[in-house]
């Protein structure tokens, strides 16, 4: 249980460290680790599916229209989007060598989600500068894109 706790802890700081701009090589590391050992059996559709919504969500950060309240209402609404097909994605995957329900990758992956929702949320909290939480934003987006590309590296298909 306290191994478990530590990777939870783990994966708070990686998840931090990146959305606030101070990752390591070490992150990167550690995030590939996780691809590798637990995204091996997710589809490549799956994870496309969810990095396609943050690429759309991206590209609207970028055309800014002046309306900085709908602008972060946007980008967190994204994100609980992605967070909630997530969650389906978990429902219905089956664990067939477990025999149980939730697919453990994707359960890693929703507490990515999970944590970058809380980090994103934090820096909305304490800025009101639009400009931030995009900045924010978009470095959540090189999360989603470093997992893509070592599930590639490293995944089944």
């Amino acid at each position: 249980m306290m191994n478990q706790h530590n990777d939870d802890q783990r994966l708070k700081q990686l998840v931090a460290n990146w959305i606030n701009g101070t990752n390591t090589f070490e992150d990167v590391q550690y995030l590939e680790e996780g691809v590798k050992s637990k995204l091996r059996r997710a589809s490549n559709s799956i994870l496309r599916k969810f990095y396609s919504i943050v690429l759309q969500t991206k590209a609207h950060t970028l055309s800014d229209d002046g309306n900085d309240e709908k602008m972060k209402r946007d980008i967190l609404s994204s994100l609980y989007r992605t967070y909630i097909m997530m969650t389906y994605e978990v429902g219905r995957s089956k664990d067939k060598k477990n025999d149980y329900k939730g697919d453990p990758g994707l359960k890693w992956l929703s507490k990515i989600m999970e944590y970058s929702i809380d980090e994103l949320e934090e820096v909305n909290k304490k800025s009101t500068d639009v400009e931030t939480l995009n900045q924010s934003f978009r470095n959540f987006a090189k999360i989603m894109e470093a997992i893509v590309a070592f599930h590639k590296l490293h995944g089944k298909n």
